[in-house]
């Protein structure tokens, strides 16, 4: 099946239920996440991810349980840990520092300690929400890309 279709579908279940998200629903998103590929479809990613940023306080207990738990591989926990700190609940703030300090620089996955260390920033307020996430590509320029709107902003 098409990943675009896939992803298109998810949305609309998403954004037909409203405000009564189901785990179901939490746990189909995470699993077109882990289905991805890093490379080739990143920003079918960052839309997933995005997804579950607006789920929001229903969401909570499944990322926290697909952090703590061996169900999702890293990459989708990377995107468990992204949304965690965007919803902003504080039940997450636990896990978020459990995960950092077990994947500290020096181990296979410091990028997901790096990031559930940037999560519970976000929860203890010391750096601001963004809202949702962008892809960001470093080359000959910096750019930003809005992957749900398809705007690309030049760095430098």
């Amino acid at each position: 099946m098409n990943s675009l279709v896939v992803v298109l579908g998810l949305m609309i279940i998403s954004f037909t239920s409203g405000a009564q998200q189901s785990d179901t629903n939490v746990d189909s998103v995470l699993m077109a996440i882990e289905t991805k590929s890093i490379q080739a479809e990143f920003c079918v990613g960052i839309v997933l991810t995005n997804q579950l940023i607006r789920m929001g306080e229903p969401a909570v207990d499944v990322l926290i349980a697909a952090l703590e738990g061996d169900k999702f591989g890293h990459v989708t926990k990377w995107s468990a840990a992204l949304a965690l700190g965007e919803i902003g609940n504080p039940k997450a703030l636990s896990v978020l520092t459990q995960v950092a300090a077990a994947n500290p620089p020096d181990t296979h996955n410091f990028y997901l300690g790096q990031l559930a260390s940037r999560a519970a920033a976000k929860l203890e307020g010391k750096i601001p929400k963004e809202g949702k996430f962008r892809k960001m590509t470093i080359g000959l320029q910096t750019t930003i890309t809005d992957c749900e709107s398809g705007e690309v902003k030049v760095i430098k």
